[in-house]
Order: structure tokens, then C-alpha cells, then sequence
């Protein structure tokens, strides 16, 4: 496993332990699952930019031209 420090500005800590102590789980947990979501998004955008010209070539131009479609 790899250890990375990061810097928090006060208030950036300070609502990251509040929610920590809320939600009964270690900051630690919460900061692991941020980045977790963060990359999971980076790769699902650049998905989307892969296939979006094959996307709208196939007339689909909204999400709701796919939602359409689908349901």
C-alpha cells in the first residue's frame, strides 16, 4: 500500500472531520473514497469523449436521445 500525505486548509479539514464524526467513519475512509469517485469520474468523462463522435454520427445527440432510445 501507498501512504500520501496531503495538506488541508483549516476549514477544508475541519468540515472533513465533521463529516467524518457524522457519518461514524474515519477521514481517512472518506478521503480514499473521494479520490475513488474523483477517478471513477475522470474515467467515465473520458469515455464519453472517446465515443461521443460515434455518439452523435449515430444521431444520438442528448443523453435524453439515449434515455429515448433505451426505454
Amino acid at each position: 500500500m501507498t501512504v500520501v500525505s496531503v495538506e488541508l486548509d483549516d476549514k477544508l479539514a475541519g468540515e472533513l472531520k465533521q463529516i467524518s464524526e457524522s457519518l461514524q467513519t474515519s477521514e481517512v475512509d472518506l478521503i480514499k473514497k473521494a479520490v475513488d469517485n474523483f477517478l471513477r469520474q475522470q474515467r467515465m468523462d473520458r469515455i464519453r469523449a472517446e465515443i461521443k463522435p460515434y455518439a452523435e454520427a449515430a444521431g444520438f445527440l442528448t443523453e435524453e436521445d439515449i434515455y429515448r432510445e433505451i426505454s
